[in-house]
């Protein structure tokens, strides 16, 4: 997969919890440099599992990014 993740060409939110033990929020940060049209959200305080952590933020951090899309698809429309 690390291998073709430059061929994403879509608007690509990634996160990322300070304290996740299993993956990195260093493997999260080359992840949105290798993609093109990414947008990195990184929390303070938050494992693995923001959506559970942090629901409210979370669910309010998706809403806003995919009617962000919708606003682009939108204008261009």
């Amino acid at each position: 997969i690390s291998l073709r993740v430059n061929e994403i060409g879509v608007p690509t939110l990634v996160l990322a919890g300070a304290e996740d033990a299993i993956v990195p929020p260093s493997v999260a940060r080359q992840l949105a440099a290798s993609i093109g049209h990414a947008h990195l959200h990184a929390w303070r305080r938050v494992g693995h599992a923001p959506m559970i952590e942090r629901p409210a933020e979370f669910g309010l951090l998706v809403r806003n990014f995919v009617a962000g899309l919708d606003a682009g698809i939108a204008a261009s429309g």
